[in-house]
């Protein structure tokens, strides 16, 4: 059988869509459900412009958007001079190391393109490498979550 890859954003009616990925997202980064669930649900909005998911076949595999609002300005409110932010691209663990969650990153990158974006910021503890390949230049390092945190940019 072929499989059929597609990207998509996410709308705001897939309540079970929604659900899996707040469970991933509770399970990678321990946001509360809920969060993401009220998040997910007012899109697009103000703290989330968009959310693409990524299916093969009609299965969910990985998720990823841009967003206004991240998590990291609980602790370095600093960082709210930037936006948006490419955030939460989650690959399920049966699917990784297959260039999926890649693929997510260059269709928010396209996207945000399409909406005359011009520069756009991310934060990693685990993969500066990736995203340097992608073109994404370091721009601070600051302590997030007990780990020593790159934030990053691109301009588009």
């Amino acid at each position: 059988m072929e499989k059929l890859i597609t990207i998509r954003p996410l709308d705001a009616g897939e309540t079970e869509v929604i659900s899996q990925i707040a469970r991933w997202y509770e399970a990678e980064w321990g946001t509360p459900p809920e969060k993401t669930i009220r998040r997910f649900s007012n899109i697009p909005g103000k703290d989330v412009i968009f959310h693409l998911v990524l299916r093969i076949n009609d299965e969910v595999i990985a998720a990823g958007g841009l967003w206004n609002d991240v998590n990291i300005f609980n602790f370095h409110e600093k960082l709210k001079e930037y936006q948006p932010w490419v955030a939460a691209i989650y690959t399920d663990e049966s699917h990784r190391k297959r260039g999926l969650g890649s693929l997510v990153l260059e269709h928010i990158e396209e996207r945000a393109m399409v909406l005359g974006l011009q520069k756009l910021y991310l934060y990693t503890y685990s993969a500066n490498d990736l995203y340097e390949k992608y073109g994404w230049k370091p721009i601070d390092v600051v302590q997030y979550r007990g780990q020593e945190t790159a934030v990053m940019e691109k301009h588009l």
